[in-house]
């Protein structure tokens, strides 16, 4: 199973749902994509953020746009030359 770690930048006044957000896209890296995901959460000031594969990413954006540029930038490092396939089946649910 391919390894990731992702940092997410948040101000101590985050809410619930950017939070929610966060787990959403760690359970759906693992789950629906086979990717072993390891959080970092730190304390930050501005945007929530996450930064993965060196890409910073706006935590304000919907979910399935982070996916896709975590997954972008993933795809380039990984073997799997149907990784961004297996993506796009687990965002639609459709196979």
């Amino acid at each position: 199973m391919k390894q990731l770690t992702i940092v997410a930048t948040i101000p101590p006044h985050t809410d619930a749902a950017t939070l929610r957000k966060i787990h959403m896209i760690k359970a759906f890296l693992q789950e629906e994509i086979g990717v072993k995901a390891n959080l970092v959460v730190i304390d930050g000031e501005g945007k929530p953020r996450i930064i993965a594969m060196d890409e910073v990413i706006d935590l304000n954006e919907d979910l399935n746009t982070i996916i896709h540029k975590i997954a972008e930038s993933m795809a380039y490092d990984l073997s799997d030359p149907n990784f961004l396939d297996k993506v796009a089946i687990g965002a639609t649910g459709k196979e």
